[in-house]
Formats: structure tokens, sequence, C-alpha cells
């Protein structure tokens, strides 16, 4: 009966901490310069090794 009662909880838990709403400001900024960042760096390589 306990598994069967706790193991609903554990989904529940993990959806709200992916919703957007639970994510802060800065977590979300410091995401986005990254990814920029890293997506910057890919293409200054991917461009010094093709020659273009």
């Amino acid at each position: 009966m306990d598994m069967k009662h706790d193991f609903p909880f554990e989904p529940d838990i993990r959806v709200e901490a992916l919703q957007p709403r639970s994510w802060r400001p800065e977590l979300v900024a410091i995401v986005a310069i990254f990814i920029t960042v890293w997506a910057a760096l890919l293409v200054h390589y991917l461009s010094d090794s093709t020659g273009w």
C-alpha cells in the first residue's frame, strides 16, 4: 500500500521542476548566454576547419 501511495508524488515534483514558471530568470539568462557562446564557438571552429 505504501509503494502505491508514494509513487504518484515523484512524477508530480519532476513535472513542476520542468515547468518554466519555477525557473529563475538568472538561470534562464545563464543558459541562454551559455548556448549563445557555445554556438558562436562552434560556428567559429567549423568556419576555420572548412576554410570558409
